[in-house]
């Protein structure tokens, strides 16, 4: 009928902006990029992280990811890390903390 093939056609030219604005909007938040600062003691930060963080860089190259030696405290607050790996539980601030290994 003219009425089927009207809506045919509008049906047909809502389905191509659909799939036109799913394209646009999939490819948005996909990129890793800008810089984060992770804190972690000497030794850990040099033995066991820089290679692994190389291959996350090497993975996503707008990544940039400045590994810092920290001492024994430190604020994050103060913006001297944005990630912190500690030996012990931070006491203070208002921090989100999770144990890695055990």
């Amino acid at each position: 009928t003219p009425a089927g093939e009207r809506f045919l056609d509008i049906a047909e030219r809502m389905e191509g902006d659909m799939i036109a604005a799913r394209s646009t909007i999939s490819g948005e938040g996909d990129d890793v990029s800008g810089t984060v600062r992770i804190g972690a003691p000497d030794g850990f930060g040099v033995a066991f992280l820089a290679k692994r963080l190389g291959e996350l860089t090497a993975l996503h190259r707008e990544l940039t990811i400045q590994l810092v030696p920290v001492p024994r405290s430190f604020s994050l607050s103060r913006r001297e890390a944005d990630i912190a790996i500690t030996v012990e539980r931070p006491t203070e601030g208002r921090l989100v903390a999770g144990k890695l290994v055990d």
